[in-house]
């Protein structure tokens, strides 16, 4: 069986949300990344309304 492994990187390494938030006013770009990769919705064209 294979098995997709990332090294380096575990989920138990990943930084938690609130720490993100608090880097994020003090300038921190890779930490402003990772909050966006969280919250941001995925881009959905709207229905379009006829009348």
């Amino acid at each position: 069986m294979k098995e997709a492994v990332e090294i380096g990187r575990s989920p138990a390494a990943e930084p938690r949300l609130p720490d993100l938030m608090a880097d994020v006013p003090r300038g921190d770009q890779q930490a402003f990344t990772a909050v966006y990769d969280v919250v941001a919705r995925p881009v959905r064209p709207w229905p379009i309304c006829t009348p």
